[in-house]
Formats: C-alpha cells, structure tokens, sequence
C-alpha cells in the first residue's frame, strides 16, 4: 500500500489521509528488525480542504499537533539518550519527516501555512 493516499472529490480536493511509516524498508529475512518495531505515524487530513482560505493554517495545525502526540507517547524510543531532556528535538524530527512525506501540492500548502504564521507570531 502506497504511504500517500489522496481522494480528489469535485473542485476542491478532500484529503481522505497520508499515511507515513517511518521505516518502511520490508526485512529480507526472519529476523525483525528494529524498523519494524518503529511506530508508525498516521496523519488524518481528511477534514482539510486544500480550497479553502484556512487550509494552509489548518495543515500546519494538524502536522504540529501530530508531531507533539507521536513523540508525547513514542519519544524514547525515537531520541538519542543525550537528547531527551529537549522534547523540542523529538517533535522537530517527526515534523520535518511528514512534511518530507507530503506531495508537492501539500508541501506548497504546508509551506504557505509556515510563512502566514510565522508573520503572523506575537514578537
């Protein structure tokens, strides 16, 4: 199964989900692997249309708060040992890797949504 699943519906598309396993390499043998053991993440969109005035803000929102749940209940196991006293590293990790799985559609998007609320941050 393809790790991006999209569904165009009428003019706008509805992103039906992307579903990202970090790790998707197959073993060659018996043995497991540590790859296998890696949780996967699953990012839902399947509320965010791209048409809309908010999407670009709503898809950051979702990766964010994606992020910051995956590494709340994965986070040891995803950070070297000299890093976990910075939750930041966890979460900046996952991050950059879902926005690296997105289509370049959605990376635009996403891009756009980055740019509009950084210039949009309290000083």
């Amino acid at each position: 199964m393809s790790p991006r699943r999209l569904t165009a519906l009428g003019a706008g598309f509805l992103l039906a989900g992307l579903y990202l396993a970090l790790g998707a390499c197959a073993p060659t043998s018996g043995a497991r692997t540590a790859v296998e053991d890696y949780p996967a993440i699953h990012l839902a969109l399947g509320d965010i249309r791209t048409d809309q005035p908010d999407a670009p803000l709503r898809l950051v929102e979702r990766i964010d708060e994606t992020a910051a749940d995956h590494c709340a209940r994965n986070g040891p196991l995803l950070t070297p040992a000299r890093h976990r006293t910075q939750p930041a590293y966890c979460i900046d990790g996952v991050r950059a890797e879902l926005v690296r799985s997105l289509p370049p559609g959605l990376r635009a998007l996403y891009d756009r949504g980055r740019a509009v609320g950084v210039a949009g941050a309290a000083p």
